[in-house]
C-alpha cells in the first residue's frame, strides 16, 4: 500500500479506538521499512505531517502532533 493510498484511505477513521490506532501504527511502520525510512529524517517527517494533517484534525485521536509522532515513530526508534 502506498503512503498516498494509506493516507486516503485513513482520513474517514475514527481514532479514538485503541485497536485502530495500532492498526494505524502497523501500516505505518510496515511503509516505513519498506520504503527504507528512519525516524527524524526528511521523507519521514513531511510524510508524518501529511498523515497528522489527514487523521488528527479530529477531536478524537491525538491530542498534539508531538504525542501522534510519538506513538507512531514508536517501534521504528
Amino acid at each position: 500500500m502506498e503512503a498516498a493510498e494509506r493516507k486516503g484511505d485513513r482520513k474517514d477513521g475514527c481514532f479514538h479506538d485503541s485497536h485502530l490506532q495500532g492498526q494505524l501504527r502497523a501500516l505505518w511502520t510496515a511503509s516505513c521499512i519498506h520504503a527504507g525510512w528512519e525516524a527524524d529524517t526528511e521523507p519521514y517527517d513531511s510524510t508524518m505531517v501529511e498523515l497528522w494533517n489527514r487523521v488528527c484534525g479530529r477531536p478524537d485521536g491525538w491530542p498534539d502532533f508531538r504525542s501522534f509522532d510519538g506513538y507512531m515513530c514508536e517501534f521504528l526508534a
